[in-house]
């Protein structure tokens, strides 16, 4: 009996040291599957604080875009107002040289104005 005993007990004992050594198995997988995950969630909250300063800089970057390209549309504006101003000056100036060109002499003398003007038309005819 004891031979009996003795054969039961040890495949009993054999399934209890391999549920052992499974369970045993289990914890420490449990355990590096554990810290895997927090590694990676500690990476995530990192990727997402980097994540948030970086928006934040993009933002910035357009905000002053957008004011450069508003401060570049009135600069332009200006530009385009000047350049019609200079042009209707220019038209002026062209038109007062004409007048100044077809203008009836006036009799040199002892008139400074009259002096001055045949300064002026000369000049104007070079």
């Amino acid at each position: 009996m004891n031979q009996h005993g003795f054969l039961l007990a040890g495949p009993m004992l054999y399934a209890a040291i391999g549920a052992g050594v499974v369970i045993v198995g289990l914890s420490v997988a449990l355990k590096v599957q554990s810290s895997r995950l927090a590694a990676a969630q500690e990476n995530l909250a990192a990727c997402r604080a980097t994540n948030a300063v970086l928006n934040d800089q993009i933002a910035s970057q357009n905000a002053a875009v957008e004011a450069w390209e508003k401060a570049a549309e009135q600069a332009k504006d200006r530009a385009a107002k000047a350049l019609r101003a200079a042009n209707e000056a220019a038209k002026a100036s062209k038109g007062e040289i004409e007048r100044l060109k077809a203008a009836k002499p006036i009799v040199q003398g002892d008139c400074p104005a009259g002096q001055a003007v045949q300064r002026v038309r000369e000049g104007l005819s070079k």
